[in-house]
């Protein structure tokens, strides 16, 4: 079944189909629509199917909030610059996300706990800006593909992505990794951290990326290292972590900038071409 919008629709507006329980089919919209109101359709949790037209430009705040009937993959089209915050927050019948070459931003818990969610998650090199949580609790992705243009990783914004596995690269266009960024990856074995990270905000307590149980080993690509913000938790909760390998000619300035201090004892920090 399929609900239908007229040709020639260029707008819906905010809290347009708030909560319209009755609503059971699959949303087909006409290529002419560019806005999705904020709250539109959030709380449709009967929707089955969804299509966004090839031509849209903007998609409002918590659009689909909540609308855990919805099933298949979701494509956004470049043309949506930015995924507002909340847009697709607990969809979590979704099986799949293609976030096309144009995409810019992605807002505020935009598709946090979208948990049926699988395969790479894929960012493209048109996307610089992630916000806060933009995808926490995808437990369903199994690889990251970030761009190579972001220059942030925001707080907890891939934690809990407990599917994740491997390696994590953070590209060199980053300059910081947030509080909590990558809590819970539990299945991550390494993490490489570009040339360009200058702060990676650790909690006192806590590492951001505590609770990766499996991580073995942090390479640190930059010659200068990264203000770790609280040194005593930056190490702490990685009960495999082995090894933190540094580029060669660099260990006394690791070592000056309090990396030695506070390593859990099985730990070592060892330059690149070096045992």
């Amino acid at each position: 079944k399929e609900i239908h919008f007229g040709n020639g629709l260029e707008e819906i507006g905010d809290y347009a189909f708030y909560r319209c329980k009755s609503l059971e089919q699959q949303l087909v919209f006409p290529e002419t629509l560019r806005h999705m109101g904020s709250y539109s359709f959030a709380g449709c949790d009967k929707l089955q199917g969804l299509l966004l037209p090839g031509q849209m430009t903007e998609l409002g705040t918590y659009a689909f909030y909540q609308c855990t009937g919805l099933t298949g993959n979701l494509t956004i089209p470049g043309t949506v610059k930015r995924v507002e915050n909340g847009a697709f927050y607990g969809c979590a019948g979704l099986t799949g996300l293609t976030l096309e070459e144009g995409v810019e931003a992605i807002g505020y818990n935009a598709f946090r706990e979208c948990q049926g969610m699988t395969g790479e998650l894929y960012l493209p090199g048109s996307i610089t800006l992630l916000e806060n949580e933009a995808f926490y609790s995808c437990a369903g992705f199994t690889g990251l593909r970030l761009s190579e243009n972001l220059t942030q990783i925001p707080n907890s914004c891939f934690a809990y992505c407990i599917g994740l596995k491997g390696e994590i690269v953070i590209p060199d266009q980053v300059t910081s990794i947030g509080s909590g960024a990558f809590h819970g990856l539990a299945k991550i074995t390494g993490v490489t951290i570009g040339t360009g990270v200058t702060v990676i905000h650790n909690s006192s307590e806590y590492s951001c990326f505590y609770g990766c149980n499996a991580l073995e080993q942090i390479r640190f690509l930059g010659e200068q290292p990264p203000n770790l913000y609280y040194t005593y938790g930056a190490f702490r909760g990685l009960p495999s972590l082995m090894r933190i390998l540094i580029p060669k000619g660099t260990y006394r300035a690791y070592l000056d900038a309090t990396y030695g201090e506070s390593l859990p004892d099985q730990v070592r920090i060892t330059e690149e071409g070096r045992d």
